[in-house]
């Protein structure tokens, strides 16, 4: 597998340091945000093959993003990891499951890496 450049925006450090971890170990380069802001900043420096992010963030709705990863990186495929319940309903109500894949937290490492490996072939 070739490497890839991933952009992992997640404020709980368990969940990030567990998805960089992974990534790494998959061959991957990872890029780390923790903000809505700090992942509008990567996106605006880089070309990322995936962009993984929660939809809860410290400054905003990770969904936010999602659009603008559309317009200024139509090729980048978008994983959604989040522990809200609700999440899945609105995500298909406004069509961003068309553009996305969405994770449920908590989420199986087996699972999380096969999601991936899938994104990026």
């Amino acid at each position: 597998m070739n490497s890839r450049l991933v952009l992992i925006i997640e404020d709980e450090d368990t969940v990030h340091a567990l998805c960089s971890r992974l990534l790494h170990s998959m061959g991957h380069k990872v890029i780390s945000a923790k903000t809505l802001l700090e992942g509008r900043r990567a996106v605006n420096t880089d070309k990322f093959d995936l962009i993984i992010t929660d939809l809860k963030l410290p400054d905003g709705d990770g969904t936010e993003l999602i659009g603008e990863f559309g317009l200024k990186q139509p090729d980048a495929k978008i994983l959604i990891i989040t522990g809200s319940l609700a999440a899945e309903d609105y995500l298909k109500q406004s069509g961003i499951l068309k553009k996305a894949v969405l994770l449920k937290k908590p989420f199986q490492i087996s699972e999380f890496s096969r999601i991936v490996a899938d994104m990026l072939v």
